[in-house]
């Protein structure tokens, strides 16, 4: 499932149109141990790769979901309700 958290960079200016806002780009990678002495060990990285408008955003991650044989739509996550979903973490059991 692809996830898009859309929080604009505020404007430069107040002239500045939502057409124009730009979007920061991040990129996420992840790594979890399986086997040895550092099982259970998780690794993350979030990295600011690009800034650009919402709608050139959105056609990227489109394109990469076709690439994947992906049918569904990305889940549009607000900056803090994907701030909520990172403090809550689903991913782990209780």
């Amino acid at each position: 499932m692809a996830v898009i958290a859309v929080e604009p960079e505020p404007p430069a200016d107040a002239t500045e149109s939502a057409a124009t806002t730009r979007h920061v780009v991040y990129s996420a990678r992840y790594r979890l141990v399986l086997k040895g002495p550092e099982r259970g060990r998780w690794e993350t990285t979030v990295t600011a790769e690009a800034d650009a408008p919402l709608a050139a955003v959105e056609a990227v991650v489109r394109g990469v979901l076709r690439r994947a044989g992906e049918d569904e739509e990305p889940e549009r996550l607000t900056g803090e309700s994907f701030r909520q979903a990172l403090v809550e973490e689903p991913w782990t059991s209780r």
